[in-house]
């Protein structure tokens, strides 16, 4: 039951991330664009509609991406900003290392296949470890993120056993890299 919660939460963060993504102006203009989207969402297409399309796509988002996207719908719906510039771009790198390390393997691009390590404490040490070193370069809400990465995969909030899997998806890698060059521009 905890695993439909987490599905559900992740295609209402990316409905209504787009949704804010493509409706300019007011809270109340953006709110009514989320209610919107999220109406659509479930006209039926077919057989199916798109929000059981985008489920069944997506699956559950990784802990990051869903904070991000938090992060993203409240600084938009309301101004107040809850991971700092600083935060979000060490967790952009971390996203980005840590892809750059896991996908090439499940490419078949490396004899070796570090998702195994995913499914003991290792990659979860090595997580908490990141977020203590953050905490102490003063990445607060990045800190706090990377410690709920481990103890969602502890509790079995996903359907994945995987460390990984809590930590990075393709979505949050294939944009980490913009998301960071944009945040060094507006530096």
């Amino acid at each position: 039951t905890v695993i439909v919660y987490w599905q559900t939460l992740s295609v209402l963060l990316l409905l209504a991330s787009a949704a804010v993504l493509l409706v300019r102006g007011h809270a109340s203009r953006r709110l009514a664009g989320i209610a919107i989207v999220l109406l659509l969402a479930f006209l039926p297409l077919g057989d199916t509609n798109a929000w059981l399309w985008l489920k069944g796509m997506v699956g559950s988002l990784s802990v990051v991406s869903a904070a991000l996207l938090a992060n993203y719908l409240i600084t938009s719906l309301t101004g107040r900003v809850l991971a700092d510039k600083p935060s979000r771009k060490a967790l952009y790198t971390v996203v980005l290392l840590a892809g750059l390390l896991l996908y090439p393997a499940t490419l078949g691009l490396s004899l070796y296949d570090p998702y195994r390590l995913g499914y003991g404490l290792v990659v979860a040490l090595a997580v908490l470890a990141v977020a203590l070193a953050a905490w102490f370069c003063g990445r607060q809400a990045a800190a706090v993120v990377l410690a709920v990465v481990v103890l969602a995969d502890q509790a079995g909030v996903s359907a994945s056993v995987n460390t990984w899997d809590y930590l990075v998806d393709p979505l949050v890698w294939l944009v980490s890299p913009v998301m960071l060059v944009r945040l060094h521009l507006r530096a």
